[in-house]
C-alpha cells in the first residue's frame, strides 16, 4: 500500500525537478543517420507519450492511434493504411480498436526509420493496475502491422529517457515500488540498450538512489555515457507544507546532486566522470559530447568526452542550447548561431526579431524544431536545414488539431 508521506515525496521530486526535465528536453534535440536505415530521434517529453521529433517528422500518441506530422506535405494523420478505417482510438465506447495505428493505451517513443516502426508499450490488460511493470519493446512495419516484440520487461516502473541514436535505442528508467506495491527508501535505477539491427538487447542496472533519475544517454563507440540525477537525503523528510516554505528552498536545492557515468558495453566497467552537487546549472549528453553550465548558468562549457577535452563557449549565450550531432544550436537575441563541435568560433547563421523568444527543440538533417513563446501562448515551428544555414529564417508553422 503507498502511504500520504510516499504519495508526497512524488509530488515534491516533480517540483524539484521540473526545471531540469525542461531542461533536458532543449538540451538532447538532435539527429544522427548511422546508415539511411536509421536516423536519430528524440521524445517530446520525458516519458514519451506525447510525441517523438525525427527526420521523418513528428510522431504523436493520441488515445493509443499514432499520428505523423509530415513537414514535407504538411499532411497529419494516423500511420494506418487500411481502407475505409475510423482510425478510433481507446474510449469506452471502443475498448478493442481495431486500426492498425493503435498500439496501445500507453505508447512511447515511437518513430519509423525506413519501412520500420519502433515503440514502446504498457500491455492494455495491464492498465488497470496499480502497478505498472511491464514494458514490451516492439518492431512492426511503418503501417503499425507486423508487428515483433524485441523485448519484454516485467520490472520497469517509470520511464525517464528514450533516445535513438546511431542505430540503438537508449532507454532509462525507475522503480519507486517492488513488485509487491510496497514503497522504496530508494529509487531502483536501470537502462536498456537495443541495437536495432542485430535486435540485441543489453539490460543494466545501476546503484539505488534516493529520487534517483536517469536523464540523459549517448552511446559512441561501445560506450554508453548517461546522466544520474539524485538527492543526497530523502525528500521524505519533508513535510508538504516544509517543501513549499521558502525558508527551505536552499536547502533542498543542495541536496541534489547530478553525475556523468561512462559505461563499456564489453566489459561491464563503470567509472564516473562528472559530480555537481546541488540542482544548479544545466546539463546535457549527445553523441559523446556533454554539455553544461557554472551554478550562475552565465558560462558554458562542452566537453568530448572520449578524450575529457572541453572547451568553453561564448558568454552571450543565454538561452537554453540544442545539442546535435555535429555541434551545439542557439538562438539568443535575435541570433540563431552554431558551435561546431571541437572548434573555437560561434558562427551567426542568420537574424529573427529580437522581440521573439525561440528555443530550438531538435535539429535534423532536413529539418529544425522550435517552439516560439509570447505572452499567452507558444507556436511550434519547423525550419529547413538548408535555408535555416543560409541565414533564411522563415519558420512554417504547425498546429495540431484533434
Amino acid at each position: 500500500m503507498k502511504n500520504g508521506r510516499f504519495q508526497y515525496s512524488i509530488t515534491c521530486l516533480g517540483i524539484l525537478v521540473v526545471v531540469i526535465g525542461i531542461s533536458c528536453i532543449l538540451l538532447a534535440c538532435s539527429k544522427t543517420d548511422k546508415t539511411d536505415k536509421y536516423g536519430e530521434a528524440y521524445s517530446i517529453d520525458q516519458n514519451g507519450l506525447f510525441g517523438t521529433f525525427s527526420d521523418n517528422g513528428i510522431f504523436f500518441n493520441r488515445a493509443g492511434i499514432v499520428k505523423l506530422y509530415d513537414p514535407e506535405t504538411g499532411i497529419y494523420a494516423p500511420i494506418c493504411t487500411k481502407v475505409n478505417c475510423s482510425h478510433q482510438g481507446s474510449s469506452f465506447q471502443n475498448l478493442h480498436p481495431s486500426c492498425d495505428a493503435y498500439l496501445g493505451q500507453a505508447v512511447g517513443y515511437s518513430v519509423i526509420f525506413g519501412n520500420n516502426l519502433y515503440y514502446v508499450a504498457t500491455p492494455d490488460d495491464l492498465q488497470g493496475s496499480s502497478v505498472v511493470f511491464t514494458k514490451e519493446f516492439y518492431r512492426a512495419d511503418k503501417d503499425g502491422t507486423g508487428r515483433k516484440l524485441l523485448y519484454r520487461a516485467e520490472d520497469i516502473m517509470f520511464s525517464t529517457v528514450g533516445v535513438y541514436e546511431n542505430g540503438y535505442f537508449l532507454y532509462g528508467y525507475y522503480n519507486q515500488e517492488n513488485s509487491k506495491g510496497e514503497a522504496l527508501d530508494k529509487n531502483e535505477l536501470g537502462m536498456c540498450v537495443i541495437n536495432l539491427e542485430t535486435e540485441e538487447v543489453t539490460r543494466i542496472r545501476i546503484d539505488e538512489q534516493y529520487s534517483g533519475q536517469i536523464l540523459g544517454m549517448t552511446l559512441t563507440n561501445g560506450t554508453l555515457y548517461y546522466e544520474v540525477y539524485y538527492t543526497s537525503k530523502s525528500l521524505k523528510e519533508y513535510s508538504y507544507e516544509e517543501f513549499l516554505n521558502p525558508d527551505n528552498k536552499e536547502a533542498i536545492k543542495a541536496m541534489g546532486r547530478s553525475e556523468v557515468w561512462k559505461y563499456d558495453m564489453s566489459t561491464g566497467e563503470k567509472t564516473r566522470l562528472f559530480k555537481r552537487e546541488g540542482s544548479q546549472g544545466r546539463l546535457g549528453l549527445k553523441n559523446g559530447w556533454m554539455y553544461y553550465t557554472d551554478d550562475s548558468e552565465k558560462k558554458h562549457f562542452v566537453r568530448n568526452l572520449e578524450n575529457g577535452k572541453e572547451y568553453e563557449l561564448p558568454e552571450q549565450i543565454l538561452k537554453s542550447p540544442c545539442l546535435a550531432k555535429d555541434g551545439v544550436w542557439f538562438m539568443t537575441d535575435g541570433k540563431a548561431q552554431f558551435w561546431k563541435y571541437g572548434t573555437e568560433e560561434l558562427e551567426t547563421l542568420g537574424y529573427y526579431p529580437k522581440n521573439e523568444l525561440i528555443l530550438i527543440q531538435f535539429v535534423g538533417d532536413r529539418w529544425i524544431y522550435a517552439v516560439r513563446y509570447y505572452e499567452g501562448g507558444h507556436d511550434d515551428l519547423f525550419y529547413s536545414r538548408s535555408d535555416f544555414m543560409k541565414g533564411i529564417l522563415e519558420p512554417c508553422k504547425y498546429d495540431i488539431n484533434d
